[in-house]
């Protein structure tokens, strides 16, 4: 990448823009990336639930680091919309 791009705070993090991208020669709509870049807050919650699960056979090998980030993912997903969508 040159330089740097605008992006939007999601729930799982920065997300880039649909008109920061570089479509020339792509037929990808905006709709298109809207859809595939949704993310539910049902799909948030389940995420935090099955990586603490898979966490847990790490036990005390797993950095507090990791562990922390995905609390916080846990924590956005309470805050969150019920379906986050990238706006134009």
């Amino acid at each position: 990448m040159r330089g740097t791009a605008g992006a939007l705070e999601s729930p799982l993090g920065f997300q880039p823009r649909y008109r920061d991208m570089n479509w020339q020669e792509l037929d990808y709509p905006f709709e298109k990336f809207q859809e595939l870049s949704a993310v539910s807050r049902e799909t948030l919650f389940t995420e935090a639930a099955e990586l603490k699960e898979y966490f847990q056979k790490f036990s005390d090998r797993l950095p507090e680091s990791i562990e922390a980030e995905r609390r916080q993912l846990e924590e956005r997903s309470h805050t969150a919309p019920d379906v986050w969508r990238v706006e134009e």
